[in-house]
């Protein structure tokens, strides 16, 4: 929510075209000494991949004030695939699939004893590399 409140410091002072993507330069409204780029690529109205110079983006799976002045410029309602994480999508792949049917209190149970097994079959796997034919009795083991 910050960078959303944040994006009415940013405005677009230049734009230009670099080799099929455009290149935004945004400039601070009070400090006329910050700027930086910001360069996107489009697929007609679909911005396809998105860059900006402080990588906020990349480092934290964020879009920075920046990339929301971008937005507002296009006039873009609604935040681009490209500007989001996977994992913040209905979209992630679950860690365990779930049975549905289970309470909270259950599910740590279960999960305590998933953790006690992984660890001892990680146990026998580990020792069972040692030798060359250690794997396959591990593998007939599990």
């Amino acid at each position: 929510m910050e960078q959303i409140r944040r994006l009415a410091e940013w405005e677009v002072v230049e734009v230009a075209g670099d080799n099929g993507a455009v290149r935004y330069e945004v400039a601070s409204k009070s400090r006329s000494n910050q700027r930086g780029p910001v360069t996107c690529t489009l697929d007609g109205a679909l911005m396809v991949n998105v860059a900006c110079h402080c990588q906020m983006l990349e480092c934290d799976g964020i879009p920075c004030a920046h990339i929301f002045t971008i937005l507002r410029s296009l006039n873009l309602n609604i935040i681009p695939p490209c500007c989001m994480s996977a994992r913040w999508t209905m979209h992630v792949k679950s860690t365990f699939p779930s049975d549905g049917g289970c309470n909270t209190q259950e599910y740590s149970e279960q999960m305590e004893r998933y953790r006690g097994l992984r660890n001892r079959g990680n146990l026998v796997l580990f020792k069972a590399s040692r030798t060359a034919g250690g794997d396959r009795e591990g593998v007939a083991f599990l």
